[in-house]
């Protein structure tokens, strides 16, 4: 699971009118600092929108082992990490070219590659 499919997913059940609130609020949480910095501010999201979104909070709740799991990484790192569209970025344009060409055509596993 990734930040960016974690946000989305949570805005799905969101009115448009919060939508930038409840980024901003979600945002407080992944940029933060630390750990504990970052659980207190699912804390207060959860405080704020959970009588509204109750969906949307406890999808973050449920997934926060997961998503926890990006601050045993520096804040540089971390913010490569946000998404995983780059890995499947490149998983999309493999299976443009193998399904364009077929393996038999490859004379060799590096020439695939």
């Amino acid at each position: 699971s990734c930040i960016v499919h974690q946000v989305r997913n949570s805005l799905k059940y969101a009115a448009s009118k919060d939508y930038q609130s409840m980024v901003n609020d979600m945002r407080a949480i992944y940029t933060s600092v630390s750990i504990e910095q970052a659980q207190v501010k699912l804390n207060e999201f959860a405080i704020k929108w959970d009588e509204k979104y109750p969906a949307a909070v406890k999808s973050w709740q449920t997934n926060w082992y997961k998503l926890s799991s990006f601050f045993e990484f520096g804040k540089d790192i971390r913010r490569l990490m946000y998404t995983t569209n780059p890995i499947e970025n490149v998983h999309r344009q493999m299976r443009k070219i193998t399904k364009r060409c077929p393996l038999w055509r490859f004379l060799s596993e590096r020439s695939y590659l």
